[in-house]
């Protein structure tokens, strides 16, 4: 039988080993914090079990570790280490903090360091090094954990922090919900710590009513999202109770939407909370919807999330240099999930990512990109990511480099049960299509088994063990592994009578862009008269283009009438209008839109000020927008909007927009302004149009070259 520190060394290199199909001895050891020599002494021991048990060896070549084990099997490997103890009170380290926590959240007393030394059977040094951990633990949050004889020991300082350390801490594996569902067998005395927190049929009322609540959205699917959702609402939940506010001075107190206020009103009904404050409701409901990248962006980071996803997609094209931007979908998945993004973060809520190490051994390249991305520009969009989000934004971008470079004609029509969400499903999604011949017709949770019925699919793939009456079905890794991928060509092989004959599809809107490209290149004038006849002649041979898929660049919308350059103004409200004033006059814009740029600065600040020099004056579409325009003004005099780190403005853009997406070319026009300073100062010296047309546009007036 093993002591507790052998028990808790091998364990660790277990954990560390889930998910990895290889691994550097060197790299461990880093992980670990020993030496090359104690890895392999652990690797030995590991091994001597695994002969024990009649199981493969963990090999080692050339200092390369090769783990043989999935993740699954390697939890139960886990256990099987554990059955080496005595009693099921023992807990492992990593347990033993996730119990601590579990006390710090819930008990309304004060706790006693010899209380929990007691509950949890250890050492007094053991439970010394458990808080030397935890306090280490908490430090990046800002919180300090206070001992005192007479109150007890507890979490202190802000209470937006200590609610996100309580959030990300049992989010993160072993997720707490499963723990309260004994999903792995853990020791008892952490279960039934577990349940007392986390109320299992509390557990699956907020999943239904996020499922029911949220059913139209990603937060409605997503159950890796649902789960910290669910972690988040129990934590915001436990802490008002037990007397614990957050400050009101720091809550952004607005009016909530039907989905927020329904998730409130339920929560308070089923937990029997009686009054909700406002800037609790409002805590809960915002910081819920975060998690919900299908809600539209907040007026005030609607061009700030457009312009980093446009600076992000051309950054990776010119880092990789792979055509990232042929892909109608990637802008539109990567700014829904930046607008959440920037939700998050304004609200100190992090999402956790069960596949980061995966995606990052499996995409390195594009995973170091999108972190090289933010580590150069983070600062001046005031984003600092984790690599849990990095991971996120890196599916994004290898699925689109996969559907681009997939170019085989599909045979099977199949549908896949994935339970990381539909970012993740897509990836799958994408792989199958990149290595079989497959046409994937359906990305499906496991709440939606019933759609299948309803679809001509003829095989199932899938992420987690789940019946599928009807259907022959495979489970696969979300991102296949050399096995899986093997595993899948005899599935295929097997059901080889279900395969369909389909041609490959063309793309009419990108044919579109291309002809209109071709014509611009040969000195050809675009207008809107041949951009319609274009349109009807696609129609006519049944080639259905979609609207915001063609987009017109700034130099196809913007008239000599729309320029005003070297205007005096009084201040930033005049500002504002007088950059507005030839949109209104051309009946691009109604005079209730000028009144609602003005009045959302005043609501949420200079947001329109997105970078040196530069303010992008905008309101919503549904403000009075009625047909996309743009005008370009630049000031006598610059002038302050209360942007200390863009201020003073020398050139004001006021775009009236209808759409997400009709717009895109001139979002990449100001973001490559911005990029070039130099430029930027030789436009706001000059007074005539036609020169700075010649320097907008460059020298060759039939393209853009901002």
């Amino acid at each position: 039988m093993w002591g507790e520190n052998m028990r808790d060394k091998l364990i660790q290199v277990l954990e560390v080993l889930s998910g990895l199909q290889e691994l550097k001895v060197k790299d461990l050891a880093i992980q670990l914090g020993v030496t090359t020599k104690t890895v392999r002494n652990d690797i030995r021991q590991l091994n001597e079990l695994l002969a024990s048990k009649g199981l493969d060896q963990i090999a080692i070549n050339k200092g390369i570790i090769y783990n043989p084990f999935s993740s699954t099997i390697i939890k139960k490997f886990i256990r099987m280490t554990n059955d080496n103890v005595q009693d099921d009170s023992y807990l492992n380290p990593q347990q033993r903090i996730i119990f601590l926590l579990m006390e710090f959240l819930f008990d309304k007393d004060p706790l006693f360091l010899v209380e929990l030394q007691e509950d949890m059977q250890i050492s007094k040094s053991t439970m010394d090094n458990d808080m030397r951990d935890l306090r280490k633990l908490v430090q990046p949050y800002g919180l300090r954990i206070v001992t005192n004889h007479t109150s007890g020991v507890s979490v202190q300082g802000n209470e937006r922090a200590i609610r996100m350390m309580f959030t990300d801490m049992l989010s993160r594996q072993p997720n707490i919900l499963d723990i309260v569902r004994d999903r792995f067998k853990w020791p008892k005395i952490l279960v039934d710590e577990a349940r007392k927190v986390f109320n299992n049929t509390d557990v699956i009322y907020l999943k239904t009513i996020l499922q029911n609540i949220f059913s139209d959205s990603h937060l409605g699917v997503n159950d890796n999202y649902q789960q910290q959702a669910i972690v988040l609402t129990m934590v915001w939940l436990l802490r008002v109770q037990n007397g614990h506010n957050v400050d009101t001075a720091d809550t952004d107190v607005a009016a909530l939407n039907t989905h927020q206020s329904e998730f409130v009103n339920a929560v308070s009904r089923h937990f029997g909370l009686k009054i909700v404050g406002k800037s609790e409701a409002s805590y809960l409901a915002f910081t819920i919807s975060s998690f919900d990248s299908d809600e539209p962006a907040e007026l005030e980071n609607w061009a700030k999330s457009q312009i980093i996803c446009l600076a992000l997609i051309e950054w990776m094209e010119e880092i990789l240099e792979f055509p990232f931007s042929k892909s109608e979908s990637l802008f539109e998945r990567v700014y829904k999930h930046i607008s959440a993004l920037i939700k998050r973060q304004s609200r100190s809520v992090n999402a956790y990512n069960p596949l980061k190490r995966t995606i990052m051994q499996s995409y390195p390249e594009i995973f170091n990109s999108v972190k090289a991305f933010f580590l150069k520009r983070g600062q001046e969009y005031q984003m600092n990511l984790s690599d849990d989000e990095i991971g996120y934004l890196a599916v994004y971008f290898s699925t689109t480099q996969v559907e681009i470079r997939q170019e085989q004609v599909r045979k099977y029509r199949i549908a896949i049960i994935c339970n990381y969400g539909l970012a993740t499903g897509r990836l799958l999604a994408a792989k199958l299509e990149e290595h079989f011949n497959v046409d994937v017709l359906a990305i499906l949770s496991v709440s939606e088994l019933d759609v299948l019925n309803k679809i001509p699919v003829g095989l199932v793939f899938k992420t987690v063990d789940v019946e599928i009456a009807g259907f022959p079905s495979l489970k696969v890794n979300p991102i296949p592994s050399v096995k899986d991928v093997q595993a899948v060509a005899n599935f295929l092989k097997e059901h080889s009578k279900l395969s369909k004959y389909e041609e490959n599809q063309l793309e009419p809107a990108r044919l579109f862009n291309n002809i209109l490209i071709v014509l611009k290149e040969n000195s050809i004038d675009v207008s809107n008269g041949l951009v319609f006849e274009l349109r009807r002649v696609f129609e006519k041979n049944r080639l259905k283009i979609n609207e915001r898929e063609v987009q017109p660049m700034l130099r196809d919308l913007i008239n000599n009438s729309q320029i005003q350059l070297q205007v005096p103004v009084s201040g930033w409200k005049d500002a504002i209008m007088k950059s507005a004033r030839p949109l209104l006059d051309e009946n691009y814009i109604e005079s209730g839109y000028v009144k609602a740029m003005i009045e959302s600065v005043e609501d949420y600040g200079p947001y329109i000020v997105i970078g040196p020099s530069i303010a992008l004056a905008h309101a919503r579409p549904e403000d009075g927008a009625k047909k996309l325009g743009v005008s370009i003004m630049t000031l006598a005099h610059p002038i302050n909007f209360g942007n200390p780190e863009n201020d003073p403005v020398k050139i004001i853009f006021c775009l009236a927009a209808v759409d997400n997406y009709s717009h895109l070319n001139v979002m990449k026009s100001v973001v490559r302004l911005i990029n070039d300073q130099d430029k930027v100062e030789r436009l706001a010296d000059i007074s005539d149009i036609n020169e700075f047309c010649k320097v907008l546009f460059g020298p060759n007036e039939t393209k853009e070259r901002i």
